[in-house]
């Protein structure tokens, strides 16, 4: 994500929905804290992060459920 790798995916969705994909993408909401001070974009920003680290929890214990550790 640091070196907008994911970018090229972004671009494509955009192109062909028409539907900017960047305002949920957890890098580009990194990118706007750093560029804007407003208050919505510091609420999206944690809504995204939130709902990023819940989903690494939940594929994180998913994966050390399937792991047989004795």
């Amino acid at each position: 994500m640091a070196f907008k790798i994911l970018n090229i995916f972004y671009v494509l969705a955009q192109r062909f929905t028409r539907f900017n994909i960047n305002q949920y993408m957890l890098d580009y909401n990194i990118f706007q804290i750093g560029m804007e001070t407003t208050k919505p974009i510091y609420t999206r920003a944690a809504i995204v992060g939130l709902v990023f680290l819940l989903a690494e929890t939940v594929l994180l214990c998913m994966a050390m459920h399937k792991k047989d550790i004795k």
